[in-house]
C-alpha cells in the first residue's frame, strides 16, 4: 500500500469512526473486479469504455514486471475488462510497465481514439521506486489480440513539465492534451500538447505554463468542449500566490498561433470552496466540479455557467457535511443528474453520491465504501450505454488492493 493511500485511509477512518461507527452500503452496488498483486494495485483513475462495452483502466502499482523489489511492488498495469455474460467480466492484462524507458506508475485517466488505441501518462519515480519524471504513451491493438506499446514523450522536468496527472483530451486531429503537476518556468505545472509524428516521439508544445499566482498552480488535468477550448482547475494559486491561494478554474482558447488563458473562477477558500478537483463538461456548455475543502469544511459540488460577455458564474450545488461525504474527488453528469465520489466520510471510507437536478440539488448517498467492497474512491466515473455508473477504489476489496465497481441506478 502506498504511503499516500495509507495516510488517506488513516484520516478517513478517524473521521468516519468519530462520526458514525457502523458500516453499510446500498444494494445496487457490485464489485466488477478485485485486484490482486499481479493484476494491479491502487487503481487511481477510473475506467473508460470502448464502442462494444469493454472497460479499460490503469493500476498505479502492481503487475509482474519491474519495481518488484521496491516496497510498493510493481510499476503498474494497463488492463481490460470484457463483459462475459451473466454480469461477470473477464480480466486481461494489456501492458506491464517495466520502470525503464517506458516509465512507471500510470497515473492519468486513459483516453480512446476511433481506432481503439489507448493513450495515457505515467507518474514516474514514486517513493524511490520506478524511474523518471513521467512519460506519455499509446497502446494499439494488434490483429492477433496483443497490444503494441509506443512511447510518445518522455518528460524531462524544467520547462518541459514533470509528473503528468489527471484527465487527458484527444482532439479531432489526433493531438493529445494534458497537464503536469510540476515543471514549467515557475515549477507550478504546464498544460501540454503532443502532436502526432510519422515515426518516433511526438512533438510537444506548451499550451500554458502556470505562474503560481493569479493563473493558479499544480493543475488537475484537462477536459475540452466541441469548439476545442480546454478547461481545468488548479490546486493552488489564484488571488493569492502559491499555497496561500485556493485554486482556480481556467479556460484555454486557441487564438491564432497561441492560446488565451481566461480565469473562470478564483476560489476564495470560503463558501465557494478550495482545492478544486477535476471538471466535467456537460452538453449544455456548463462545467461541473467538486472542491475538496471549504463550504462547511468538508468540500462541495459546484457549477460554472457561461454568461454574456465571456464571464462565468459559480453556483454551489451541494455542501458536504461529513456524514454525506468528505473530500469529494470526482463528478459526472448523467441524464441531468450528477454522480460523484468522496474520498472519505460517510459511514466508512468515502461515498458514491447522486445529486438530483431539482431546486435544491438533493443528495442521495448511494454507497458507503468500506474495506470489503472497496474504499477511498479517487478517479473519474464512467457511464455505460445502459446508464450504469462505474469507477475504481484505490484500496479495499478481497486483497485490499482496490476494485472496479458498478452501480445500477
Amino acid at each position: 500500500m502506498s504511503s499516500i493511500r495509507l495516510s488517506a485511509r488513516v484520516l478517513a477512518v478517524a473521521v468516519s469512526v468519530a462520526l458514525f461507527g457502523a458500516i453499510a452500503w446500498a444494494g445496487n452496488y457490485q464489485i466488477v473486479y478485485n485486484f490482486q498483486q499481479k493484476s494491479g494495485d491502487n487503481p487511481q483513475n477510473g475506467v473508460v469504455f470502448d464502442s462494444v462495452g469493454n472497460m479499460y483502466g490503469a493500476a498505479f502499482q502492481g503487475g509482474t514486471a519491474g519495481c518488484n523489489k521496491g516496497v510498493q511492488g510493481g510499476c503498474g498495469v494497463i488492463f481490460k475488462l470484457a463483459p462475459a455474460g451473466n454480469g461477470t467480466w473477464t480480466y486481461s492484462e494489456l501492458y506491464n510497465f517495466t520502470g525503464q524507458a517506458d516509465g512507471s506508475h500510470p497515473f492519468s485517466s486513459l483516453v480512446l481514439d476511433g481506432a481503439g488505441s489507448l493513450y495515457g501518462t505515467t507518474y514516474g519515480k514514486f517513493y524511490g521506486v520506478g524511474t523518471g519524471l513521467g512519460t506519455a504513451f499509446r497502446l494499439s491493438p494488434n490483429a492477433n489480440g496483443s497490444w503494441k506499446f509506443t512511447l510518445l514523450h518522455t518528460f524531462a522536468g524544467g520547462k518541459d513539465g514533470s509528473t503528468p496527472a489527471g484527465p487527458l483530451v484527444l482532439d479531432q486531429a489526433g493531438n493529445l492534451y494534458g497537464s503536469t503537476w510540476y515543471g514549467g518556468t515557475s515549477n507550478q505545472g504546464v498544460v501540454f500538447k503532443l502532436a502526432a509524428s510519422p515515426s518516433g516521439p511526438w512533438k510537444e508544445t506548451l499550451v500554458h505554463t502556470f505562474g503560481g499566482c493569479q493563473d493558479g498552480g499544480v493543475p488537475n488535468g484537462v477536459v475540452s468542449d466541441p469548439s476545442g477550448n480546454i478547461y481545468g482547475t488548479t490546486q493552488i494559486g489564484g488571488v493569492a500566490c502559491g499555497a496561500s491561494g485556493y485554486g482556480v478554474a481556467f479556460q484555454l482558447s486557441p487564438q491564432g498561433s497561441g492560446w488565451k488563458d481566461t480565469i473562470l473562477h478564483s476560489f476564495s477558500g470560503g463558501v465557494d470552496g478550495s482545492s478544486p478537483a477535476m471538471l466535467t463538461f456537460a452538453g449544455n456548455g456548463t462545467l461541473y466540479g467538486v472542491a475538496a475543502g471549504s463550504g462547511r469544511g468538508y468540500g462541495l459540488a459546484f457549477q460554472l455557467t457561461p454568461q454574456a460577455g465571456g464571464h462565468w458564474v459559480e453556483l454551489v450545488l451541494h455542501d458536504f457535511d461529513g456524514q454525506n461525504g468528505l473530500n469529494p474527488r470526482a463528478i459526472l453528469e448523467n441524464g441531468g443528474n450528477l454522480y460523484g465520489t468522496t474520498n472519505s466520510g460517510g459511514v466508512g471510507l468515502g461515498v458514491l453520491f447522486e445529486l438530483t437536478a431539482d431546486t435544491n440539488w438533493t443528495e442521495s448517498v448511494l454507497t458507503n465504501f468500506n474495506t470489503p467492497i472497496g474504499e477511498l474512491p479517487q478517479g473519474p466515473l464512467a457511464v455505460d450505454s445502459a446508464g450504469n455508473v462505474y469507477g475504481t477504489t484505490t484500496s479495499g476489496g478481497s486483497a485490499d488492493l482496490g476494485v472496479v465497481f458498478e452501480y445500477t441506478p
